[in-house]
């Protein structure tokens, strides 16, 4: 319930009577409950919950998405300070990643080299954490190049600069100075997108005679590509991208190749990427679910819904970047990019191997 609360309260300006009230739930013992009273003391601007909102910040047990909405809340109350002491070295992963990205929203710039080192001492399991880093840099309309200086200086874990090229390539926006420096940042070689001739030929052939349709499944639905968050199979899956259920059938693998290395080249009508600048310069990718007379709807590349109030929107874009990320490759070796032509050239023409 107060989940639904929160949610309507982001779209709406006004502020109940005795809005301190909603403290009474940070101490709830359901996370959902506690990560939407601390929303909504942030979205109403509840001073006197300061001082329990950077205490449950010390929380042992404490979920990342509960540190999230602590933190973000405790920007919205003016708290810099206390965000500033929580981003540094000595605390938890979690709660350095939520103050890093609330750090972010309110200074881009101030935060980008506590960001970067943040990021450069995340081990291999710290994807979700650099997620928040990465997801908050690049949901502002500027800030990206401060990272991306900030992260040139650093090494990366190869898992963690896949996390964030995934999300660059997947924001709709041309980041391509951000994506270089967290390739050489973290090691990564990617296929090259302008592959020659022969060398597509060559993958192609390999692709047929040695590709293994299985391995290709269980690469195609890995979670860091999100190619089953964005397309169907046999009705399962998302809806940000063409149905695959039968694309080995219409699509000559060459077509196929090219999707992967060059998702921009050919963006089918009615997948295009929208962008959406907020008039407090936030900036949101997605797709146009629809237009109300009330807000607008954006479904983002996890899937969710969002829904922006017309009051708040400043600028509406169609950017000529697909949602469908060309880093795909970045995270494949050669042979998992064969065996991902291959599932995918079977769609349609052959017995499914879901």
């Amino acid at each position: 319930m107060l989940s639904a609360v929160a949610a309507g309260a982001a779209n709406n300006s006004r502020t109940p009577g005795q809005p301190e009230a909603v403290t009474e739930f940070l101490t709830s013992k359901e996370g959902k409950t506690r990560v939407a009273a601390a929303q909504l003391c942030g979205t109403w601007k509840v001073s006197s919950a300061r001082d329990k909102l950077l205490e449950m910040t010390s929380n042992q047990n404490l979920q990342l998405e509960e540190a999230v909405s602590l933190c973000l809340a405790l920007g919205s109350l003016g708290a810099t300070a206390d965000l500033q002491e929580l981003s540094k070295p000595g605390r938890s992963p979690k709660v350095r990643a939520a103050a890093v990205a609330a750090c972010a929203k309110l200074n881009a710039s101030k935060a980008a080299d506590p960001a970067a080192n943040l990021l450069a001492s995340l081990a291999d399991s710290g994807t979700d954490e650099a997620e928040v880093v990465f997801a908050a840099f690049i949901g502002l309309r500027e800030g990206v190049e401060g990272l991306a200086k900030a992260l040139a200086k650093n090494k990366l874990r190869r898992p963690i600069a896949i996390a964030g090229v995934t999300l660059a390539h997947a924001s709709g926006r041309d980041l391509h100075a951000l994506i270089a420096t967290l390739n050489a940042a973290g090691g990564i070689n990617p296929i090259a997108q302008n592959l020659s001739a022969k060398d597509r030929t060559q993958l192609l052939t390999d692709a047929k005679k040695t590709g293994n349709a299985e391995r290709g499944r269980e690469i195609y639905h890995r979670k860091t590509l999100l190619c089953a968050t964005c397309h169907l199979i046999d009705n399962r899956g998302g809806k940000l991208g063409p149905d695959l259920t039968t694309v080995g059938s219409y699509m000559t693998p060459e077509s196929l190749l090219e999707s992967l290395l060059n998702p921009s080249s050919s963006i089918k009508q009615g997948y295009e990427t929208i962008l959406v600048t907020t008039k407090d310069k936030a900036l949101l990718a997605g797709l146009l679910q629809r237009k109300t007379g009330d807000s607008l709807l954006l479904r983002d590349t996890t899937g969710k819904v969002t829904a922006i109030p017309n009051r708040n929107v400043a600028k509406i874009d169609v950017s000529p970047v697909s949602l469908m990320p060309p880093g795909l490759t970045a995270s494949l070796r050669r042979d998992e990019m064969i065996d991902l032509l291959k599932f995918l050239t079977s769609l349609g023409v052959k017995v499914n191997v879901l």
